[in-house]
């Protein structure tokens, strides 16, 4: 039977780890945005904010796993950086993992009105969901987050292993069990 520390420090260890993971997609993908989105009204925007929103908030929600990430891991010492997370986390809730109504308000459009970014006015009855979006600049306060957030991480995870471990690496590969026997 493992002592109760040992089990902890697993646990402690796999959320990590698969925190790092999604926020290294959430990394992945706002590279990809920065790379190729130019406009707010670019088709792919909205797909890509999305992915990057609830792949980076993950392990800052409740899961029915493992649990969030302890609450050391969303404070920052950097001002910006702190904005970024909680702006990043605040959006996940409101129009990417959920649908705020008051965030997300439906404008309707009568036959022959016009509204921005429509440029001839329809001839039945439309509409449009007002909703709010991040200029692009913003993406690059997200990038760095998540390169300091990734940084912390990795390290973290270092000194779990070592902990758990010791500085001698096994001799083979090995499955992190969460059960009391392994």
């Amino acid at each position: 039977m493992k002592p109760p520390d040992e089990l902890r420090r697993r646990k402690a260890l796999y959320k990590l780890i698969i925190a790092q993971s999604d926020i290294l997609a959430a990394y992945t993908a706002c590279d990809f945005f920065l790379k190729n989105i130019n406009s707010l009204r670019d088709a792919r925007y909205e797909p890509l904010f999305s992915a990057i929103a609830i792949c980076y908030a993950r392990p800052f929600v409740d899961n029915k796993s493992l649990g969030r990430l302890p609450g050391c891991w969303e404070k920052f010492g950097n001002k910006q950086l702190q904005k970024a997370h909680d702006d990043l986390l605040k959006a996940r809730h409101e129009v990417v993992a959920h649908s705020d109504m008051k965030i997300r308000k439906v404008m309707f459009l009568p036959p022959g009105v016009t509204l921005a970014p429509l440029e001839t006015a329809p001839d039945k009855w439309a509409w449009q969901i007002e909703t709010y979006r991040f200029p692009i600049r913003r993406f690059y306060e997200f990038h760095a987050l998540f390169v300091d957030v990734l940084h912390r991480i990795e390290d973290a995870i270092q000194a779990e292993l070592v902990a758990l471990y010791g500085k001698e690496s096994p001799s083979s590969a090995f499955q992190l069990s969460l059960s009391d026997g392994a």
